[in-house]
């Protein structure tokens, strides 16, 4: 016998991941290294070598190998970090080597003797009791060979003195019907076969309680006429459905599904026509998407209301890798690489590996790694996940040398001069990683200048006069645009030796002249 279970969770419209696991649940009890589900009844080592994971509640996100399982113990590989308890949710994982291509991607092949897909009971179910939209992909291998044929019914659809879920499926014919309540035998509502066998068909069932008690059928988009036998009669009462079995139901032995199913998907609000018929489209059409609104095969959007509460992908989907970056660093910084932003919809991701580019590996979700010489890195993340498929992601680590201070510069002119004068000064540096610079002068006056970005080792000239006399210090700042150095000279400013230079002397010289003169004529007064 094989049997599934898949995912149910509150979504938007064909949100939900939704996938089958080979078993799902809540622990009753947990130790060190075993989880007890007493709700099960495994075949022994049913699950040895599978994967479980604690999705909810203590312990949540621990992911172990099954060692060996009883009816409802499993023992896992090594111990866990954390004990599960009543409150751990848990799902095992397999690789279910009953799919096979299907109308989109994967789907589930039955057997027609013991298969089936378990949805277990939620409260979210709950809510299809009196309004719901049920869809899947359907091919019969033969719609009318004999015997009834489950597509979906209740764990509880034939329970003694309850008969109290839901009961969808062909009888021997083919004719199609579906038992909103099983409260009495003559309620349903029956239509011819609508099926070509080994043909994919999009089936869907609609049922409503409004006051007028309403049950749909649609195969491919047509809603099928029905001979409807005493539903208004003894449909008195809302439908409690259990776990939901798409395929089969242990109590009925002789009913199970033969032929294929694929895009299982439960909603509970009631799809209208334009809703199906785009939805249709959708499964059939790849340039028809449906997200938030779907768009009709008209080019209008359909609106979605209501919540799609699981949606079963059958078969594994790849992970998808996330390497993140790029990253910029220096020789000798440390990097993290972080995977986390990674994800696999339908698994668990066992294993990350990296390649750092430089011939060197690390393995893990987050990894740290150094470089030991400067230039860009193609880094590889692979992760592969617990059935065997994996993904890759590449990003660039570009890793430069720390930059290096210019050389402290050289100043090259007079210490000394005169006001107004103006003086020619060079100035120049040196850059051990060769970086153009730029230099900044501060006269030491309240001026400053500023030079263009120069190649390293390039002097030049600026002229500079002082308007007073005295001490003036000349800094000069060069910069490659990360780091600068800096030097320093003092030039004394005197007052314009020159001009007072010749005041004086032409001072001395009329003196002179006046006492020649004077001595001249105080001769020429002797003779007379």
């Amino acid at each position: 016998m094989r049997v599934v279970e898949a995912t149910v969770e509150d979504s938007t419209a064909n949100g939900n991941d939704g996938t089958i696991y080979g078993a799902l649940g809540t622990t009753e009890s947990g130790t060190n290294n075993t989880l007890t589900d007493s709700d099960k009844s495994w075949t022994t080592d049913e699950w040895a070598g599978e994967t479980i994971e604690i999705t909810g509640g203590t312990g949540s996100g621990q992911t172990r190998i099954v060692a060996s399982n009883t009816a409802n113990v499993t023992t896992v590989s090594s111990n866990w970090v954390t004990n599960p308890d009543a409150t751990s949710k848990y799902r095992i994982t397999s690789d279910h080597e009953w799919t096979t291509s299907g109308q989109l991607g994967n789907a589930i092949d039955f057997d027609e003797v013991d298969d089936l897909i378990r949805v277990p009971d939620s409260a979210s179910l709950d809510g299809t009791n009196d309004e719901g939209t049920f869809e899947l992909l359907i091919w019969f291998d033969d719609a009318a060979d004999g015997d009834h044929q489950f597509v979906m019914s209740s764990s509880n659809r034939f329970t003694p003195g309850a008969s109290n879920g839901y009961e969808w499926a062909s009888q021997g014919n083919g004719n199609h019907f579906f038992y909103p309540w099983g409260g009495n035998n003559n309620n349903y509502n029956l239509g011819p076969n609508p099926f070509t066998n080994q043909v994919w068909h999009h089936l869907v069932v609609t049922l409503k309680d409004t006051g007028v008690r309403e049950v749909k059928i649609y195969v491919d988009t047509v809603s099928m006429s029905f001979t409807i036998e005493q539903v208004p009669t003894y449909w008195t009462q809302l439908a409690s459905p259990d776990n939901w079995l798409w395929g089969g139901n242990p109590d009925r032995s002789t009913r199970y599904f033969d032929g294929m199913m694929d895009e299982v998907r439960i909603s509970d609000t009631v799809r209208s026509d334009d809703w199906i018929k785009a939805q249709y489209l959708s499964m059939t059409d790849a340039f028809i998407t449906y997200e938030g609104e779907g768009d009709s095969d008209d080019g209008g959007s359909i609106p979605v209301t209501g919540k799609c509460l699981t949606n079963i992908y059958f078969g594994n989907r790849a992970p998808v890798a996330n390497a993140s970056g790029p990253f910029y660093r220096l020789i000798e910084e440390e990097i993290e690489f972080d995977g986390s932003g990674s994800y696999d919809l339908d698994g668990v991701i066992i294993h990350y590996g990296w390649s750092f580019g430089d011939g060197t590996t690390g393995y893990g979700e987050k990894v740290t790694h150094t470089y030991s010489n400067g230039g860009s890195y193609l880094v590889t993340l692979t992760i592969s996940d617990n059935n065997g498929t994996s993904d890759t992601d590449k990003t660039t680590a570009f890793i430069s040398a720390p930059n290096r201070t210019p050389s402290i510069p050289k100043i090259s002119g007079p210490t000394d001069g005169s006001k107004d004068t103006r003086y020619s000064y060079a100035f120049g540096s040196t850059d051990q990683d060769n970086d153009d610079m730029n230099y900044i002068i501060d006269w030491g006056d309240g001026s400053t200048d500023e030079s263009v970005f120069l190649p390293s080792g390039h002097f030049f000239s600026m002229l500079h006069s002082w308007a007073e006399p005295g001490m003036y210090t000349i800094t000069v700042t060069a910069s490659d645009n990360q780091s600068t150095s800096s030097y320093e000279m003092t030039v004394l400013v005197e007052e314009n030796i020159l001009a007072d230079n010749i005041a004086i002397v032409a001072l001395v010289l009329t003196l002179l002249a006046l006492i020649i003169f004077l001595m001249y004529t105080k001769k020429g007064k002797k003779k007379k």
